[in-house]
């Protein structure tokens, strides 16, 4: 753990006046963190090495001393010399396997800076092969100019059948359809402290369960992520205004109800958990809500405390995208270089490739997860 310090000579006051990165945020060596006034003078505080901001100690307007803590940092985790450990016999299984797991995360953040890149190179040459083939279509029109004219000759028809093909600029239906699957496992501690706290206050209302958790945390992901936030309509995908939560829920003897949240990003937790409830009362009751007629932009699927360790949804036409949560268990992940059991969860997103590819899916769980660990934001 490496400690950020106050900068100046010992002893000085030194206010903080912004920071600019909060728990949890990954920065680099060299980036700017906090700007302090040291001695009436603005200074830069900048990160010493790559690594996850762990804990802010001296709050923005707050005074403290030169060569006192500021902060915390965790340095990469993709530092640590695994091969070295795994040959002097420190590292198990589990632990490389952790570390693997650190290092896909790395990865994943440097494919994200490249992505905006990448979706636009996709649809440029999506545009490409659609005009290509209205090309294809009109020139094989020319070709039988006069001929083609007479309706019902063979000419025509195959004329008429690749115009078809190609359809209005845009369509990405003549792509194959298939679904694109990206998991992400999610340390659940700050989500399990914060629960346990809720549910030892004498005030019922005050208690949150789980499941609105992860419902708020997917609502501001398909706000964020807004590509995944939408419908087909005529061949093309368009992006919802709001976002509407499809939630799952399983009725015994029945088929399963998809009851749907109104405007799921705006609402905080408390609002969330009663909105659930009662969508689930209604459903379970096989009674419909104002709320039914909306339809849903994004579906989530939890399935709570049943096991299952990770859960792949089916994609509900015409949305593009379902989320599915596991069960909570213990996972052995690296926490300051050692191997520790932590709570862990594995989100699942499932896109429709024509309109989702596989950078989009993963940046839309990096949200999640961002605020599943520091859940007392939703």
């Amino acid at each position: 753990m490496i400690e950020l310090m106050m900068p100046g000579a010992d002893g000085t006051a030194v206010a903080v006046q912004e920071w600019l990165v909060r728990p949890g945020d990954t920065v680099r060596e060299g980036d700017t963190v906090a700007r302090v006034d040291a001695s009436g003078t603005t200074v830069d505080v900048v990160s010493p090495v790559d690594g996850i901001v762990t804990g802010i100690v001296v709050a923005t307007g707050v005074t403290g001393r030169a060569g006192t803590v500021l902060a915390t940092i965790a340095e990469a985790v993709w530092r640590v010399p695994a091969r070295e450990d795994a040959r002097r016999g420190l590292l198990d299984g589990a632990h490389a396997a952790a570390l693997r797991e650190a290092r896909a995360v790395h990865s994943a953040a440097v494919l994200e800076r490249a992505g905006v890149a990448r979706v636009r190179a996709t649809a440029a040459l999506e545009r490409a092969e659609t005009a290509r083939r209205r090309a294809a279509a009109a020139w094989q029109r020319s070709e039988t100019r006069g001929r083609a004219a007479v309706p019902g000759t063979a000419a025509a028809d195959r004329a008429e059948a690749a115009d078809r093909a190609a359809g209005p600029p845009g369509d990405r239906r003549h792509l194959a359809h298939g679904t694109i699957e990206v998991s992400r496992m999610i340390d659940m501690t700050a989500v399990e402290r914060l629960v346990y706290d809720l549910a030892r206050s004498p005030a019922s209302e005050d208690r949150i369960p789980l499941s609105s958790l992860l419902f708020g945390a997917t609502a501001l992901a398909a706000r964020r992520v807004p590509e995944l936030n939408g419908h087909w309509v005529d061949g093309l995908f368009e992006e919802a205004s709001a976002v509407h939560l499809g939630v799952t829920v399983y009725r015994s003897g029945a088929a399963a109800a998809v009851p749907t949240i109104s405007d799921a990003d705006t609402l905080d937790m408390a609002s969330m958990t009663g909105a659930v409830r009662h969508a689930e009362l209604r459903a379970k009751a096989g009674r419909p809500t104002s709320e039914t007629a909306i339809p849903a932009t994004i579906t989530v699927l939890h399935l709570r405390d049943n096991g299952a360790g990770s859960v792949v949804g089916v994609i509900v036409e015409p949305q593009v995208a379902i989320v599915g949560f596991g069960a909570v268990a213990a996972h052995p992940c690296v926490v300051d270089g050692s191997v520790v059991a932590r709570p862990q969860l594995t989100a699942t997103v499932s896109v429709d490739q024509r309109a989702v590819d596989g950078v989009l899916a993963a940046r839309f769980l990096a949200v999640v997860a961002s605020a599943l660990l520091t859940p007392e934001r939703l």
